[in-house]
């Protein structure tokens, strides 16, 4: 049987594909990253003007002067914008702070009262029943709630390791 030279590439461009496959979420920071390095030269072409080092030999110098001009730029928009949130944030959090007592209040009352209705117009062998569900449903509720813990925290670790790779590769590119 004759080899052509698809059957030949057909093996590697598929080991390829599948590697990169399998590495997509750690190549998508640097995926992004090249697109916003992509998308900001020209700006960083146009701060090279503005950076006077005049030496041939210190482009990468002058480059990286320009690309941390832009980072400085968007992180002072990023912090000034934070600084302008955290105020309303913290009024907003006081502000339940101060009404929670009230609404602990509330809600133990409502309760008290179904359990009061519950326990007066259900059969206690039924009773038994929803109590065992109900402890069945709590074991389920916890179980549930430490996955949702876990995810978040994969979730918010993934952002910060993504953002910092964001961060990172623009001074690569």
């Amino acid at each position: 049987v004759a080899v052509t030279g698809v059957q030949t590439c057909a093996l590697p461009i598929s080991f390829i594909c599948f590697i990169c496959y399998q590495a997509l979420y750690s190549l998508i920071p640097f995926i992004v990253g090249a697109v916003i390095s992509y998308a900001f030269a020209p700006v960083v072409d146009r701060l090279l003007v503005l950076v006077p080092i005049t030496k041939p030999n210190h482009v990468a110098i002058r480059r990286g002067i320009a690309v941390l001009v832009i980072y400085l730029v968007f992180f002072g928009v990023l912090t000034a914008a934070l600084l302008s949130l955290i105020p309303v944030a913290a009024e907003q959090i006081t502000h339940f702070i101060e009404e929670l007592p009230a609404l602990i209040d509330a809600a133990q009352q409502q309760t008290a009262g179904l359990l009061e209705q519950y326990h007066e117009r259900v059969p206690p062998e039924i009773q038994v029943r929803v109590n065992a569900y109900a402890e069945q449903s709590l074991s389920t509720l916890a179980s549930v709630g430490a996955s949702a813990v876990q995810a978040t925290f994969f979730t918010v670790t993934s952002t910060v390791g993504f953002i910092i790779g964001l961060a990172i590769v623009p001074f690569w590119m």
